[in-house]
């Protein structure tokens, strides 16, 4: 908590608070997970063309806005958030993506 409690910075968009840990921290990968969660999302998509574009599009709007970005290299440090589609029938949002940033290796 002190660590914490002392980094807070006021900015004028608002407050800014470093991590609790140091960078060295974070030197795990969970690169093999993203790729097992692709896998699964390809054999759905190859199942059902209608998902796939509709996460497609919805991936489209979140790079457009700027909320996520693709990986352009193969980069094997670092985190990848797996995510999921959740269909629902909604005419606005038939299709959100849920990003799970606590998820686990297996084993």
């Amino acid at each position: 908590m002190r660590k914490v409690s002392q980094s807070v910075e006021k900015k004028p968009e608002g407050y800014q608070v470093s991590l609790p840990f140091g960078l060295d921290a974070r030197r795990e990968t969970n690169y093999r997970n993203a790729v097992v969660q692709l896998e699964s999302l390809q054999t759905k998509f190859r199942k059902d063309r209608k998902y796939f574009e509709q996460y497609q599009g919805v991936i489209d709007k979140y790079i457009e806005a700027g909320f996520i970005s693709q990986v352009k290299d193969h980069i094997v440090e670092g985190y990848y958030m797996p995510h999921f589609g959740v269909r629902k029938d909604s005419r606005t949002t038939p299709l959100r993506i849920v990003f799970n940033a606590s998820a686990k290796s297996k084993g």
